[in-house]
């Protein structure tokens, strides 16, 4: 198996070349940009009650371009978190952010079940507090 996998890339080098550059700049990105993002978030997010969105009749067309580039960021960053979790980088952290952004239902309970594993929260709210905020507060 191990073999065939190897014989495969090296026929294919530029697949390999291209997830190994998608790689190192997955691990830059989301060094550099995940503290700033779970900086930003509200340390009692996890705790407030966050009802269904309502979808308003007279939407602007500047907050539904808004929020149409919020989800494409989220999903941008749930496929990178989800790439991540096989390659180099903070697959778990990216994958919480890029729901965190994101618009479904169910969403707030999803997360709340991902911040609420032990080693999850313990890297959030270490991050947190190199950058002087506080610890994320959960049930």
């Amino acid at each position: 198996m191990l073999n065939t996998i190897q014989q495969w890339l090296t026929e294919h080098a530029y697949f390999s070349v291209w997830m190994a550059g998608f790689s190192l700049v997955a691990l830059l990105v989301s060094a550099l940009v995940l503290p700033y993002f779970i900086a930003a978030i509200p340390d009692d997010y996890f705790i407030k009650e966050h009802g269904p969105s309502r979808i308003r009749k007279n939407i602007s067309l500047l907050a539904l371009l808004s929020l149409s580039v919020k989800n494409c960021i989220g999903v941008i960053l749930i496929l990178a978190g989800l790439a991540m979790l096989i390659l180099p980088g903070q697959g778990v952290l990216t994958l919480l952010v890029g729901l965190i952004l994101t618009n479904f239902p169910g969403k707030h309970r999803l997360v709340r079940k991902v911040i609420a594993q032990p080693t999850v929260l313990a890297a959030v709210n270490w991050l947190r507090r190199r950058r002087h905020k506080n610890e994320f507060k959960i049930n």
